[in-house]
């Protein structure tokens, strides 16, 4: 006699199939079979915690990068236009008979300035910031570390729960054949006057255990 799977291990395959790794079916699913090593890499690869360490460790390394560029020259360059209206020019004779202009027309004006600046000493508070920085990527590089452990032993710990479980639940349903083939039995035999009603009634409630193991 086949029997259904019960409720509550449909609900652990509805949360363990991205880790399974025997053929099993949940009560909307399909037929999903996976290895230890397969199942570790889906939860690897669908877990936010995960993502959320590798963006800290994005962040954290961006830092660095921030705290080291403080420390480097920097140039600062800087143009600029200006047009103005025609002038008469104006200006002085000289005594050589030479006209000294001191207002001339220059309707075009250009302006340039470049700037260079260098920390040189600043009593080591940016390098100090820098070396937090670089202590704060690496912590977050052991954090993924330890979020990917985590995971691989989570994994594998739902992993053989389900198998265990499946296991079980053949057992017990192997069982629950058995029993009833026995309850046949007895029940032709208590027909036919061979036993008392009493052993009918152990097989039945042995029966009765079975099926409540897979409820």
């Amino acid at each position: 006699m086949t029997r259904s799977a019960p409720r509550w291990l449909a609900v652990s395959i509805a949360l363990l199939i991205p880790t399974a790794a025997s053929r099993l079916h949940a009560q909307a699913g399909t037929p999903v079979s996976l290895t230890l090593g397969d199942a570790m890499q889906r939860a690897i690869a669908a877990s936010h915690r995960l993502e959320e360490g590798w963006a800290r460790a994005e962040a954290a390394s961006a830092v660095v990068d921030q705290r080291h560029a403080v420390q480097l020259p920097r140039l600062n360059g800087m143009g600029g236009y200006t047009r103005t209206n025609h002038i008469d020019p104006f200006g002085v004779p000289l005594p050589n008979s030479q006209l000294r202009i001191i207002y001339p027309d220059i309707p075009d004006n250009y302006r340039t300035r470049l700037d260079a600046q260098w920390p040189i000493y600043t009593g080591g508070r940016l390098q100090a910031l820098e070396r937090a920085a670089r202590t704060d990527a690496t912590a977050a590089a052991l954090d993924i570390q330890a979020v990917q452990t985590d995971l691989r032993a989570e994994t594998a710990r739902a992993y053989w729960t389900l198998v265990s479980v499946s296991e079980s639940l053949r057992v017990v349903e192997r069982s629950l054949t058995q029993v009833e083939a026995h309850l046949r039995d007895a029940r032709n035999r208590f027909d036919a006057g061979l036993v008392p009603p009493s052993d009918v009634l152990s097989v039945e409630a042995q029966q009765a255990r079975q099926q409540m193991l897979l409820e």
